[in-house]
């Protein structure tokens, strides 16, 4: 985040870029803060006019990942990283265009203290799993006895270093925060040059 240019820009938006310059500092120093920063994409199928603070549930359910096969990640991820990204992490990507398959496309910020996982190999993991053919089961048992090879060699890609690689990367990045916000592209445009650039 460039301070001097922030400091010069209109009364609203400075005050506005001054908050987010406060709540979200540990983001912007882990994503070249003072330098350049850039942004996560959210897509969402909800219209947002200005932004929101928004709270992450704490225990997500899967939309098109069968409920086991979740459950066989998290558990796997939680033995690397100490949290589960599939059911605790907010996901987002630093690309716009693929944010944009998930609906309304909005900038992410995590407020405060955050984690985060990625892989470099993989972009989107429901994805990943289906060009692997892992979908069609029933059971943990099946699981466990067909998938579970392929899905440590999976959990293996992941790292929870370098964000600006994951972003840049433009694959799926899970984050684990207590609050975040979620703000309309066209409403932080006043100062979306001081904050990304």
């Amino acid at each position: 985040m460039n301070i001097k240019k922030l400091l010069t820009e209109e009364t609203a938006d400075r005050d506005f870029a001054l908050k987010l310059h406060y709540d979200c500092a540990q983001f912007f120093k882990q994503n070249g803060y003072g330098y350049k920063s850039l942004p996560l994409y959210r897509g969402l199928n909800k219209s947002i006019q200005t932004y929101r603070i928004i709270e992450p549930r704490k225990n997500r359910i899967p939309k098109n990942t069968k409920l086991q096969l979740h459950n066989a990640l998290d558990k796997l991820l939680y033995k690397k990283f100490g949290w589960k990204p599939r059911s605790e992490g907010v996901f987002c990507t630093g690309s716009e265009f693929k944010a944009r398959f998930y609906g309304y496309v909005y900038i992410m910020l995590p407020i405060g203290d955050f984690k985060f996982v990625w892989s470099p190999k993989i972009d989107d993991l429901f994805n990943q799993l289906s060009l692997n053919g892992i979908t069609d089961f029933n059971t943990d048992e099946i699981i466990k006895k067909d998938y579970l090879p392929d899905l440590k060699k999976i959990a293996d890609t992941y790292t929870d270093k370098d964000l600006v690689s994951a972003i840049l990367s433009g694959n799926e990045i899970s984050i684990k925060c207590n609050k975040y916000y979620l703000i309309n592209t066209d409403y932080i445009k006043p100062v979306y040059n001081i904050i990304f650039q």
